[in-house]
């Protein structure tokens, strides 16, 4: 065989390398298409762990979403129960604080009566010290300055009231 290609190959030609035979040859199209499966499963598994990660932090982001507008919802209740406790207490203390009903219990429980003579005190500042001067004289307060307050006060009718 070898003779057979010498006779064939002129001086100014390289011999060709021998062939190799079919079942030698390494197949590279499937060394290719294994790489090629590799990087495309790898990619598949990176696409797919996206998205199922996504959608995990999806529905944890829904369930404390809908944990807060339960709590909300909760609190609202809470604070509707306590702003009717407060009307009613408001509705309480209007009804107790009326000057009627304190002057009638006043003279039904307690045999309260109401005075015949009404002083007025004048007001004093406690926080403010009295300055006392020794230039002027003190003005002196009349005892008909007194009764003239409490026949007004009684005209009024802000003493007495039955």
């Amino acid at each position: 065989m070898a003779e057979t290609l010498a006779r064939h190959i002129s001086p100014e030609r390289k011999p060709l390398a021998p062939r190799r035979v079919e079942s030698e040859r390494p197949n590279l199209q499937l060394v290719r298409r294994r790489a090629v499966r590799r990087r495309r499963r790898a990619a598949m598994s990176l696409s797919l762990f996206f998205i199922v990660g996504s959608l995990l932090s999806v529905v944890v982001g829904h369930s404390i979403l809908a944990q807060g507008q339960i709590r909300l919802s909760a609190e609202e209740g809470a604070i509707a129960h306590a702003q009717t406790v407060h009307r009613h207490d408001l509705v309480a203390v209007a009804r107790l604080a009326n000057p009627q009903r304190i002057v009638s219990e006043a003279t039904t429980k307690f045999n309260m009566t109401v005075p015949s003579h009404v002083t007025q005190v004048p007001y004093v500042n406690v926080t403010k010290p009295l300055t006392v001067s020794t230039s002027q004289p003190s003005a002196t307060v009349t005892p008909t300055t007194n009764a003239t307050a409490s026949t007004a006060a009684q005209a009024s009718g802000a003493a007495t009231t039955k």
